[in-house]
């Protein structure tokens, strides 16, 4: 199956797959995309500004144009995390301008497949995914009332590359765990660190939607 990935998310996806920018995707036009079997939408935007409305554009004309199989990466963080525990039938409240952006994507892509998870990685290059973060640190703040359930980007990749018909809406997540307990159990060594504890509270766990 030839896919197209529309970002740079090549620390989650296996680097075998075809990658271009968000930039570049607009210059192309319906016929330039029928190569493919698969696009797989992973840009995304930090704040609600230009690439923002760009994102929102390219999403737009996907959901006009394309009609073979699409994923769309969104996030947990398309809840508030006040409570926890999600399902796909519970309905975002997204406080972040990223979880923000990734619901107005989500609409214009809603009859397609959207895929929200949290990652910690390893790292499908050389930027660092989370356990790669971790262990470049020193100082580190642990949050031991903030919880989620992230996954590894092997099981993100297996999702991705599954043949047949895809849900419209998956929770992809992995065992609901503290922050600070998935680093502390990351770290051999806990002598060469310096820990800091922040004990704010929010849980952006989800419940698993679909088995692999």
């Amino acid at each position: 199956m030839k896919t197209l990935i529309i970002g740079r998310a090549s620390r989650i996806l296996n680097p075998s797959n075809y990658f271009m920018s968000s930039s570049k995707f607009e210059t192309l036009t319906a016929n330039d995309l029928y190569e493919f079997d698969q696009i797989i939408f992973a840009s995304y935007a930090q704040k609600l500004d230009a690439k923002h409305l760009k994102l929102v554009k390219i999403s737009n004309w996907l959901n006009l144009i394309w009609h073979k199989r699409l994923i769309f990466l969104s996030s947990d963080h398309v809840f508030s995390g006040n409570r926890g525990l999600y399902s796909v039938s519970d309905l975002p409240d997204p406080k972040s301008a990223y979880g923000i952006s990734k619901i107005r994507i989500e609409k214009n892509l809603s009859r397609f497949c959207i895929l929200r998870f949290t990652t910690y990685g390893p790292t499908q290059s050389n930027r660092p995914l989370l356990v790669e973060i971790i262990k470049q640190k020193r100082d580190i703040t642990l949050f031991p009332n903030q919880y989620f359930s992230p996954v590894g980007t092997e099981e993100i990749n297996k999702f991705c590359s599954q043949e047949g018909k895809l849900p419209k809406l998956v929770h992809l997540s992995g065992p609901r765990v503290s922050k600070a307990d998935l680093i502390l159990s990351n770290i051999k060594d806990k002598f060469n660190y310096k820990f800091k504890y922040d004990y704010s509270e929010s849980d952006h766990s989800l419940i698993e939607g679909i088995k692999i």
